[in-house]
């Protein structure tokens, strides 16, 4: 197993380029991937960019973008954590095996 954690694991030019795109690179890919959507979804309702006023569909596209998908997206995320039981003792018991497992 590969152990990244390790200094030097990929050689001087290797570390720089891996720490470049695990701070630089991995986080912005987030807002890459909401750029993309919001603009496929300005595309497919009919956004044109020289008009002066848009149409219904466009300002509905919009309205969906911005406050429905992100609204669903959320409940979405509540429904699959609240599967999730972390409280004080599993917490307690999360951070012993793992520091069990780091002594070894």
């Amino acid at each position: 197993m590969f152990d990244l954690s390790r200094p030097g694991f990929f050689g001087v030019q290797g570390d720089f380029a891996f720490g470049a795109v695990r701070t630089r690179m991995l986080p912005r890919l987030p807002w890459a991937g909401v750029a993309g959507v919001g603009g496929l979804a300005l595309s497919l309702g009919g956004y044109d960019p020289a008009a002066e006023v848009q149409t219904e569909q466009v300002r509905d596209a919009i309205r969906y973008t911005s406050g429905i998908s992100p609204a669903m997206i959320f409940l979405i995320g509540m429904a699959a954590f609240s599967r999730f039981s972390l409280n004080e003792a599993a917490h307690a018991e999360v951070l012993e095996q793992i520091l069990v497992r780091n002594t070894d």
